[in-house]
């Protein structure tokens, strides 16, 4: 701990904290030119054992939990809701895709600013904080990389597929 402040000081500053940085972060990130999210690229690269998403199901069960997290894009002005498919036609699918990606992307980055809260926490405090960071953004990340595996899977499939003209809405479990 870097800073020496009275309890109930450092209690304002966490709550404030963990409910403010993520909101900022993900108010930075909707504004960023989408351009910036058109391919997988370094921390959002997915990974040989992640490309068919059968992993992300067998072993940590993804289907049964994932519908359970909040949907922060669609919290968000001008934000993307990913929680339920509003098309299936391969542009709205590249959006989707797109969107998951800077989705990951902005949970990495609120998982990687969680040391500042060493600046003013230490301990327990601390490591309450820490576990807090990895709970909230870490199914997050695993959800949109289990979502954008499964879709390029979908993508790379497109000509064999054939999409129904009247279809509006699906689920992500449809797929």
């Amino acid at each position: 701990m870097f800073l020496d402040l009275p309890s109930p000081f450092i209690w304002v500053l966490n709550t404030v904290g963990l409910a403010g940085l993520p909101l900022m972060i993900s108010w930075l990130f909707i504004r960023l030119p989408h351009q910036l999210f058109a391919s997988d690229k370094g921390i959002t690269k997915l990974l040989p054992f992640e490309k068919n998403g059968t992993r992300f199901t067998r072993i940590l069960r993804i289907k049964r939990w994932k519908r359970w997290l909040p949907d922060g894009g669609a919290w968000m002005k001008n934000g993307f809701a990913k929680k339920k498919l509003a098309a299936v036609n391969p542009v709205y699918i590249e959006q989707f895709m797109r969107e998951t990606r800077r989705g990951e992307w902005a949970h990495w980055c609120m998982l990687l600013s969680t040391p500042l809260f060493s600046l003013w926490n230490e301990g327990w405090s601390l490591v309450i904080v820490l576990t807090y960071a990895f709970a909230v953004n870490v199914p997050c990340i695993l959800v949109q990389r289990y979502n954008r595996s499964r879709f390029s899977r979908l993508m790379l499939r497109r000509d064999e597929i054939c999409y129904p003209k009247k279809m509006t809405s699906a689920r992500l479990e449809e797929f």
